[in-house]
């Protein structure tokens, strides 16, 4: 069977594909390689509009040689909402089309914030950043979930969903775990490199300003035992080779949860801090996903000193920080696998491995 995702803005097709591909799938990903990130793709969305219409115009003609098609995001086709609709249209009739509910659409910004108790949305809205809120966001939103066949979410984007009738059983983050990620680090001596991402054009989503001013603070009060980081707007692959340097990978501090990135991070074996782990809210979505345990992140608000309390308690035990470096390994390693997410995929899909050609 063949599977074409579309789209990608933080690995996660990238990690879907190589996980289907573990159970037997031929998969395409086509993505634009979302900017300065370069992401892995197998076709490349093209940038000027005449190029796009024809690569899809073409598509179009060959879509039946899938079994299957994703989106990731009602933005994934990069295109207007009535060439969205155009194109859908001419793709639905003839393979069922999922849509992966990630990223701020229209759906999830008016229907989480109503249901979900986190300061993303007034954290956007206060410096200025683009919020899905337009007409355009709008029309397209309702264009792809009517010719979806259904959606499929994780933590937030579950919770905003989930009221949609085309909304599926919840899914979780995949990832390729690979034995080179796990690097060795000195953690008894010498000061703690702690590091945050920066994207430029999101970091009120991230609460990016107010880890920098965190930080700022850390190096001024600790300057012999901390080193913290801010960098960003640059390729997945430079990025990986700046966090394997860090012993701490501070991420976000607007919503409950962790997305691809923080899994990158523990599987690295590093300590990661993010999101403020609410476990009234993971006690609703774990069962759901067969998560058994919390994960083991430590929880950020965006509040400067909170943030630095934080850090602080994370510096007076460096045993710990190794305990805790090594149960995110683990946590990832037994509920993110990327070959055994997919199997919840092909289960969304109404796939299942027995038929598949070879399958058991």
């Amino acid at each position: 069977m063949k599977v074409l995702l579309i789209g990608d803005y933080s690995s996660f097709h990238f990690n879907l594909a190589v996980g289907l591909k573990m159970n037997g799938f031929e998969v395409d990903l086509l993505s634009s390689g979302d900017g300065f990130k370069h992401l892995a793709r197998d076709m490349e969305i093209p940038k000027s509009r005449f190029k796009r219409f024809v690569f899809y115009r073409e598509l179009i003609r060959n879509i039946v040689q899938y079994d299957v098609v994703q989106l990731i995001g009602d933005a994934a086709l990069h295109s207007r909402p009535s060439i969205t609709a155009v194109l859908l249209r001419a793709i639905s009739k003839k393979v069922p089309v999922y849509l992966v509910a990630a990223g701020c659409d229209y759906y999830f910004w008016s229907a989480g914030r109503r249901r979900l108790n986190i300061t993303l949305f007034d954290q956007v809205e206060k410096h200025g950043e683009n919020s899905p809120t337009r007409v355009s966001d709008f029309l397209r939103n309702r264009i792809v979930l009517y010719y979806v066949k259904g959606v499929i979410g994780f933590n937030e984007y579950f919770e905003a969903y989930k009221g949609h009738r085309k909304c599926l059983d919840p899914i979780v983050l995949p990832f390729v775990l690979e034995e080179s990620n796990l690097n060795s680090l000195n953690w008894a001596d010498g000061p703690l490199i702690i590091f945050h991402g920066l994207q430029s054009h999101r970091k009120g989503f991230k609460g990016s300003y107010i880890i920098e001013a965190a930080f700022e603070r850390l190096n001024k009060k600790y300057p012999a035992q901390v080193k913290c980081i801010c960098a960003g707007d640059m390729s997945y692959t430079k990025y990986k080779s700046l966090l394997a340097e860090a012993h701490i990978i501070v991420d976000q501090t607007n919503c409950i949860s962790y997305g691809i990135n923080a899994l990158l991070g523990m599987s690295m074996g590093k300590v990661v801090c993010g999101g403020t782990q609410d476990k009234a809210y993971y006690d609703r979505w774990l069962p759901l996903t067969g998560i058994t345990e919390y994960p083991p992140i430590i929880p950020l608000k965006p509040d400067v000193d909170f943030i630095v309390e934080q850090i602080e308690k994370l510096l007076l035990d460096r045993e710990k920080l190794i305990e805790i470096s090594k149960n995110g390994r683990a946590f990832v390693e037994k509920y993110h696998d990327a070959k055994n997410v997919a199997l919840m995929f092909m289960e969304r899909w109404g796939i299942h491995k027995k038929s598949l050609v070879g399958g058991e």
